[in-house]
C-alpha cells in the first residue's frame, strides 16, 4: 500500500473518530456509516417442515435487480454527500 492511500485511509479514520467523539458528548450526530451489509439471497426452497422461517407472514420475496440497482445507487449518493 502506498504513502498516499495510507495517509488517505488515516484521515478517514480521524474524521471518523472526531465525528463519534462530537456525538457521544453532545449527541450532535454527523457520523457516517463505515460499512453496509446486505442480503442477496435470503429465501430457502428447502421448506423443512421443523424450519419456521419460510412460514412466517412478514416473509417477502427477495429484491429485484432493479431494486438492488435503486438502493446500492443511494447508498453510493449518500456516502458521496455525506459530511
Amino acid at each position: 500500500m502506498d504513502v498516499l492511500t495510507l495517509s488517505k485511509l488515516g484521515f478517514k479514520h480521524s474524521q471518523n473518530s472526531v465525528a463519534e467523539a462530537l456525538r457521544i458528548s453532545t449527541g450532535y450526530d454527523i457520523t457516517k456509516p463505515v460499512t453496509f451489509y446486505g442480503l442477496i439471497n435470503e429465501r430457502c426452497n428447502v421448506k423443512c417442515r421443523q424450519c419456521e422461517y419460510w412460514r412466517l407472514p412478514q416473509y417477502k420475496d427477495e429484491m429485484t435487480i432493479e431494486e438492488w440497482q435503486n438502493a446500492l445507487l443511494s447508498i453510493k449518493e449518500f456516502v458521496a454527500s455525506s459530511p
